[in-house]
């Protein structure tokens, strides 16, 4: 009598930990590429003044 209700716990259990862990993969690649898009846009700023304004940057990679 237990067993499938045990057995309906575990699946439940498997589902529950899929519907999680997967969109939490997705949201942790998506800012792993977020970071690396500002990072650009920070090089190329700063690169940007430089040639703009003749200053020296020291603030490459930030």
């Amino acid at each position: 009598m237990a067993k499938p209700i045990i057995r309906a716990f575990k699946s439940a259990l498997l589902v529950g930990m899929w519907l999680w862990l997967v969109p939490l993969q997705v949201t942790s690649l998506f800012l792993e590429w977020a970071q690396k898009i500002i990072r650009l846009n920070r090089f190329l700023f700063y690169q940007f003044e430089y040639l703009l304004h003749g200053q020296q940057w020291t603030k490459c990679w930030v």
